[in-house]
């Protein structure tokens, strides 16, 4: 039976109008249509994120990529998109709903719980600025997830300034990736709730496609063995 997941949309500048526009990138449907994903889009200017879940009966939420979460001298941060997407984490974790997050998805849900979200990684590892945009490095998954992944890691694409290392996880998550070049933390986890953050992309050309396939199908059968730890 599909799964009807919601999915917050980046807020971008419409050229040549003075407006404001959501968008959502069509690799994210073609993508979710593999897996038997029925895509319910949500605005940013929504009045009440919560009751717009519940009246489109959402399975659960999809947090994906665009606009910084915190501010930097060339931030795209979007006030209204992290108001509602705050809202639709508080409804999701009330509710006990699967949350899947990507790339910016993951910095949010760090934030949410009381993490800390680092403006540029250049500043904060030995890695030349844009070491993590448009290019693919290997992470490393922890013990547990690469036995059930059935690998020790995974080659991913990277398109991220922002991010976070080991000392900015939030108590409530585990790092369950991590970049093997610069301990960037790649996969977060909720140690009790159905959350589960990557910092790549699974729906861009370059994703560890089997891998990506396998979290979310476990994330939505809540199959989180990852409890504890």
């Amino acid at each position: 039976m599909s799964s009807r997941l919601g999915l917050t949309m980046r807020v971008v500048d419409a050229a040549g109008y003075d407006e404001k526009r959501d968008a959502i990138s069509h690799d994210w449907i073609r993508w979710l249509a593999r897996h038997d994903v029925v895509p319910v889009l949500i605005p940013n200017v929504i009045e009440s994120p919560a009751r717009y879940a519940e009246r489109e009966r959402l399975d659960g939420l999809i947090l994906t990529n665009g606009n910084d979460v915190a501010g930097h001298p060339r931030s795209d941060a979007s006030p209204q998109r992290d108001a509602t997407e705050a809202a639709l984490l508080d409804w999701a974790l009330a509710a006990r709903k699967p949350v899947f997050a990507v790339c910016r998805g993951i910095h949010m849900v760090n934030a949410h719980f009381g993490g800390r979200v680092r403006a540029d990684l250049a500043a904060d590892t030995r890695q030349p600025a844009g070491a993590h945009i448009a290019r693919r490095h290997r992470v490393r998954f922890e013990a547990r997830f690469a036995a059930i992944l059935g690998a020790p890691g995974a080659l991913t694409n990277s398109y991220h300034r922002q991010g976070l290392l080991a000392a900015d996880v939030a108590p409530a998550l585990l790092a369950f990736a991590v970049c093997e070049e610069d301990g960037v933390i790649e996969g977060l986890v909720h140690r009790q709730l159905p959350v589960l953050a990557i910092q790549w992309h699974p729906e861009r050309e370059g994703s560890c496609t089997e891998v990506d396939g396998l979290l979310l199908r476990r994330l939505l059968a809540e199959q989180v063995f990852w409890h504890g730890g």
